[in-house]
């Protein structure tokens, strides 16, 4: 069995952010999506301010 106790001290080591990994977590998977899709369209919206051609992934 894994010990959970290590792996939350191994994860606050390496510097994650356990309290935001939480406050994710507290959403529904709608929710993210939505945080996700914004954040996008803020990016693209900076970039093309900044004349950066769009990427074709996008």
């Amino acid at each position: 069995m894994i010990d959970r106790v290590s792996i939350t001290d191994r994860a606050l080591e390496l510097g994650i952010d356990l309290g935001l990994l939480d406050e994710n977590l507290r959403l529904t998977p709608l929710e993210r999506m939505r945080q996700h899709d914004e954040c996008v369209r803020q990016i693209l919206a900076v970039q093309e301010r900044l004349g950066v051609p769009p990427d074709d992934a996008t």
